[in-house]
C-alpha cells in the first residue's frame, strides 16, 4: 500500500469520530431503543459511506462539478429530512416531560423487525442527505481516484475506509448501549432528545440555506 493511500485511511480515522448527525442518529438510537437497534443505525450510516467512497473512487465528483443541480438537490431533501427528524425529536422531548420514560427497558422486550428497519433507514438519510459528506470524500480521494492510481490500491483503500466507518460506529453504538443502562440513562435520553432534535433542525437549515445559496 503506498503512502498515499495509507494517509486516506488515517486521514478518515481522525474524521470519522468528530460528531455530527450521523453520531447523533447512533446515540440516540442506541440510548432509546437498545443495542441491536443502534448497532442497525451503525450500519446504515457505513452504508451510506460506502455510496459516497465507492462514487469518489469512481470519479462522480466530475459528473457532480458538470452537473450542481444534483449537490442542490440533496441539500434540499437532506435538509428537509433533518429538520422533520429534529421536529419529531423536539416533540418527543417536550412529551417526556409528563411521562415517565424508561426507553432501554421497552426496547429490550420489544425489538422488532420493523424497529430495526427503522433504525438502518434513518441511520442511511441521514448520512447519504449529507452534502458535506460527499464533499470530504471527493476531496480525500482525489489522491487515489486517478487511473495511475492501480485497481487493488484503491480497492485496498475502498474497503479501509469502510472497515473504519463500520468499526468506529459499532463501537459507538456499543459505547452509548454501556451508558444506557446507567441509573441516569432516563434522564439522558431526555435531553438527547432536545439537543439531538435541536442539532438536527439547525443543520437542516443550514443546507437549506445553503441550498438557496446556490440556486
Amino acid at each position: 500500500m503506498t503512502f498515499s493511500a495509507l494517509a486516506v485511511i488515517l486521514i478518515y480515522a481522525v474524521a470519522v469520530p468528530l460528531p455530527g448527525p450521523s453520531f447523533v442518529a447512533v446515540s440516540r438510537a442506541t440510548i432509546a431503543n437498545g443495542r441491536m437497534v443502534g448497532a442497525c443505525a451503525a450500519l446504515g450510516v457505513t452504508l451510506a459511506a460506502a455510496i459516497y467512497a465507492v462514487s469518489a473512487l469512481l470519479g462522480i465528483s466530475a459528473l457532480l462539478t458538470a452537473f450542481p443541480w444534483v449537490i442542490t438537490m440533496i441539500q434540499i431533501g437532506g435538509g428537509i429530512y433533518l429538520i422533520t427528524l429534529g421536529a419529531a425529536l423536539l416533540r418527543s422531548h417536550f412529551r417526556a416531560a409528563d411521562n415517565t420514560l424508561e426507553p432501554s427497558q421497552h426496547s429490550r422486550s420489544n425489538i422488532d423487525t420493523a424497529r430495526l428497519k427503522d433504525a438502518l433507514s434513518k441511520g442511511f438519510a441521514v448520512t447519504i442527505g449529507n452534502p458535506k459528506m460527499a464533499v470530504f470524500f471527493f476531496g480525500l480521494f482525489a489522491p487515489v481516484a486517478g487511473q495511475a492510481v492501480p485497481t487493488e490500491i484503491r480497492l485496498m483503500v475502498l474497503l479501509g475506509i469502510i472497515a473504519v466507518d463500520l468499526i468506529y460506529h459499532q463501537l459507538l453504538a456499543q459505547f452509548m448501549a454501556f451508558m444506557a443502562q446507567s441509573d441516569g440513562a432516563r434522564h439522558l435520553t431526555y435531553w438527547l432528545d432536545a439537543v439531538a432534535g435541536a442539532l438536527m433542525a439547525i443543520f437542516g437549515g443550514g443546507l437549506l440555506f445553503s441550498a438557496i445559496g446556490i440556486t
